[in-house]
C-alpha cells in the first residue's frame, strides 16, 4: 500500500500432498534471502493502493482496542464480537441503573408510607375532637 509496506508472498497451501514444494520449501527460500539482504526469488503480490487515509486513529472504549486503519475501524463495528461486547455493556449499565435506583424508590415508598400514616393519625386526631364534642354537646343536654 506504501513504498515502505513489507512484501507479501503468496503460498499455496491448496493441495497438503504437495505441501512441502508449494509451502515450506518457499517459505524457507523467502526467510533465508530476507535474513541474507539478497533479492528474494519469487515476485511479491502486488500492492493495492485503497482510498482512505492510512492512520486513522479510533478507540473502541466498550472493547478497549485501538484501531489505526478506518477499515479496520468499520470491520471491528460490524463484528460479532463488539456487539457481544455491547450487548453485555448495556446489560451491565442497565442492573447499574437499577441497582442505583432502588434506594431512591424505597426513599420514595418510605415518604409515601409516613405520609400516609400522618394522614391516618390527622383523620383519627379529628375523629377524637368529633366524639369529644359530641359527648360535651350529650353531656350539657
Amino acid at each position: 500500500v506504501e513504498k515502505h509496506s513489507p512484501n507479501v508472498y503468496e503460498l499455496d497451501t491448496t493441495n497438503l500432498s504437495l505441501w512441502y514444494e508449494n509451502v515450506e520449501q518457499r517459505a524457507e527460500a523467502i526467510i533465508d534471502a530476507f535474513l541474507k539482504d539478497e533479492k528474494i526469488p519469487f515476485d511479491a503480490l502486488p500492492k493495492t493502493p485503497i482510498d482512505e487515509p492510512v492512520y486513522e486513529q479510533n478507540t473502541c472504549l466498550a472493547c478497549q482496542r485501538v484501531f489505526h486503519m478506518k477499515s479496520q475501524w468499520l470491520d471491528h463495528l460490524k463484528s460479532k464480537q463488539h456487539k457481544r461486547v455491547l450487548r453485555t455493556t448495556d446489560r451491565a449499565a442497565y442492573r447499574q441503573k437499577l441497582n442505583n435506583a432502588i434506594p431512591s424508590l424505597l426513599n420514595t415508598l418510605d415518604l409515601l408510607e409516613m405520609k400516609k400514616i400522618s394522614e391516618i393519625e390527622k383523620k383519627n386526631d379529628e375523629f377524637e375532637i368529633d366524639n369529644e364534642m359530641i359527648e360535651t354537646l350529650e353531656n350539657n343536654n
